[in-house]
Protein backbone atom coordinates (compact mmCIF):
# COMPACT_ATOMS: atom_id res chain seq x y z
CA UNK A 1 0.00 0.00 0.00
CA UNK A 2 1.27 3.59 -0.99
CA UNK A 3 0.96 6.65 1.30
CA UNK A 4 -0.73 9.38 -0.61
CA UNK A 5 0.85 12.23 1.32
CA UNK A 6 3.84 14.30 0.78
CA UNK A 7 6.58 11.51 1.25
CA UNK A 8 6.61 8.48 -0.68
CA UNK A 9 6.38 5.22 1.36
CA UNK A 10 5.26 2.26 1.24
CA UNK A 11 3.39 0.29 3.95
CA UNK A 12 2.81 -3.62 4.84
CA UNK A 13 0.82 -4.63 7.74
CA UNK A 14 2.82 -7.43 9.32
CA UNK A 15 2.80 -9.86 12.76
CA UNK A 16 6.19 -9.43 14.69
CA UNK A 17 7.76 -13.29 14.63
CA UNK A 18 10.42 -13.15 16.71
CA UNK A 19 12.33 -9.83 18.84
CA UNK A 20 15.76 -9.98 19.24
CA UNK A 21 18.53 -8.05 20.42
CA UNK A 22 18.30 -4.86 18.77
CA UNK A 23 16.00 -6.56 16.19
CA UNK A 24 12.21 -7.38 15.37
CA UNK A 25 11.49 -10.16 12.72
CA UNK A 26 8.40 -9.36 10.90
CA UNK A 27 6.28 -11.68 8.64
CA UNK A 28 4.51 -10.09 6.20
CA UNK A 29 1.62 -11.52 3.54
CA UNK A 30 1.43 -10.34 -0.18
CA UNK A 31 -2.03 -10.95 -1.27
CA UNK A 32 -1.80 -11.25 -5.42
CA UNK A 33 -5.57 -10.19 -7.26
CA UNK A 34 -5.99 -14.14 -7.23
CA UNK A 35 -6.64 -13.64 -3.18
CA UNK A 36 -10.10 -11.95 -4.08
CA UNK A 37 -11.06 -14.98 -6.77
CA UNK A 38 -14.15 -16.92 -6.00
CA UNK A 39 -12.20 -19.64 -7.81
CA UNK A 40 -8.88 -19.39 -6.09
CA UNK A 41 -10.05 -22.99 -3.83
CA UNK A 42 -9.88 -24.72 -6.91
CA UNK A 43 -6.76 -22.88 -8.75
CA UNK A 44 -3.46 -24.14 -8.29
CA UNK A 45 -1.98 -20.57 -8.39
CA UNK A 46 -0.97 -19.34 -5.08
CA UNK A 47 -2.53 -16.41 -4.52
CA UNK A 48 -0.37 -15.45 -0.68
CA UNK A 49 3.50 -14.95 0.11
CA UNK A 50 4.87 -14.58 3.40
CA UNK A 51 7.70 -12.65 3.37
CA UNK A 52 10.31 -12.19 6.46
CA UNK A 53 11.72 -8.96 7.34
CA UNK A 54 14.19 -8.01 10.05
CA UNK A 55 14.06 -4.80 11.09
CA UNK A 56 17.06 -3.53 13.19
CA UNK A 57 16.16 -1.27 16.04
CA UNK A 58 15.13 -1.53 19.33
CA UNK A 59 11.01 -2.14 19.99
CA UNK A 60 8.96 -3.16 22.54
CA UNK A 61 6.88 -5.29 20.53
CA UNK A 62 5.86 -9.31 21.81
CA UNK A 63 5.81 -11.86 19.58
CA UNK A 64 2.05 -11.85 17.59
CA UNK A 65 1.61 -8.13 17.89
CA UNK A 66 0.19 -6.39 14.76
CA UNK A 67 2.76 -3.73 13.01
CA UNK A 68 3.00 -1.80 10.20
CA UNK A 69 6.20 -2.07 8.20
CA UNK A 70 7.38 0.82 5.92
CA UNK A 71 9.75 1.26 3.13
CA UNK A 72 10.52 4.31 1.14
CA UNK A 73 9.40 4.46 -2.30
CA UNK A 74 12.98 4.87 -4.39
CA UNK A 75 14.27 1.75 -2.02
CA UNK A 76 11.49 -0.23 -3.43
CA UNK A 77 12.52 1.01 -7.28
CA UNK A 78 15.99 -0.01 -6.62
CA UNK A 79 15.08 -3.29 -5.26
CA UNK A 80 12.83 -3.55 -8.71
CA UNK A 81 15.78 -2.14 -11.02
CA UNK A 82 18.10 -5.27 -9.49
CA UNK A 83 15.92 -7.95 -9.56
CA UNK A 84 13.83 -7.48 -12.93
CA UNK A 85 15.56 -4.21 -15.20
CA UNK A 86 18.71 -5.33 -14.91
CA UNK A 87 18.78 -8.88 -15.92
CA UNK A 88 16.35 -8.25 -18.40
CA UNK A 89 19.00 -5.57 -20.09
CA UNK A 90 21.73 -8.13 -19.54
CA UNK A 91 19.43 -11.25 -21.39
CA UNK A 92 18.16 -8.70 -24.18
CA UNK A 93 21.92 -7.23 -24.64
CA UNK A 94 23.18 -11.12 -24.65
CA UNK A 95 20.54 -12.27 -27.26
CA UNK A 96 20.83 -9.18 -29.33
CA UNK A 97 24.86 -9.80 -29.52
CA UNK A 98 24.73 -13.34 -30.35
CA UNK A 99 22.23 -12.82 -32.68
CA UNK A 100 24.36 -10.99 -34.93
CA UNK A 101 26.81 -13.46 -34.36
CA UNK A 102 24.94 -15.55 -35.76
CA UNK A 103 24.66 -18.29 -33.00
CA UNK A 104 21.80 -20.35 -32.70
CA UNK A 105 18.05 -19.36 -31.51
CA UNK A 106 18.30 -22.10 -29.46
CA UNK A 107 21.95 -21.54 -28.18
CA UNK A 108 21.22 -17.90 -27.80
CA UNK A 109 18.65 -18.40 -25.05
CA UNK A 110 20.65 -21.07 -23.55
CA UNK A 111 23.56 -19.29 -23.49
CA UNK A 112 22.05 -15.95 -22.74
CA UNK A 113 20.23 -17.40 -19.35
CA UNK A 114 23.56 -18.31 -18.67
CA UNK A 115 24.51 -15.12 -18.24
CA UNK A 116 22.51 -14.53 -15.47
CA UNK A 117 23.97 -16.87 -13.26
CA UNK A 118 26.91 -14.44 -12.79
CA UNK A 119 24.63 -11.33 -11.96
CA UNK A 120 22.70 -13.68 -9.59
CA UNK A 121 25.84 -15.06 -7.71
CA UNK A 122 27.39 -11.53 -7.38
CA UNK A 123 24.42 -10.13 -6.25
CA UNK A 124 23.80 -13.29 -3.40
CA UNK A 125 27.75 -12.73 -2.53
CA UNK A 126 26.98 -8.81 -2.13
CA UNK A 127 23.34 -9.58 0.07
CA UNK A 128 24.76 -7.93 2.88
CA UNK A 129 25.77 -4.80 1.32
CA UNK A 130 22.52 -4.49 -0.57
CA UNK A 131 20.29 -5.28 1.91
CA UNK A 132 22.14 -2.11 4.52
CA UNK A 133 20.53 0.26 1.37
CA UNK A 134 16.51 -1.40 1.95
CA UNK A 135 16.14 -0.34 5.38
CA UNK A 136 12.78 -1.18 7.08
CA UNK A 137 11.37 0.67 9.82
CA UNK A 138 8.35 0.01 12.16
CA UNK A 139 5.46 2.46 12.26
CA UNK A 140 5.07 3.28 16.09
Amino acid sequence: MLNSGGSQTIYHRGIVQNTGNNSVQVVITSDSACSACHARGACGVSGREYKEIEIPGSYSFKKGDEVTVRLNLSSGYSAVILAYVIPLVILLVSLIALNILNVKELMAGLISMAMLAPYFAVLFLLRHRVNKKFIFTIND
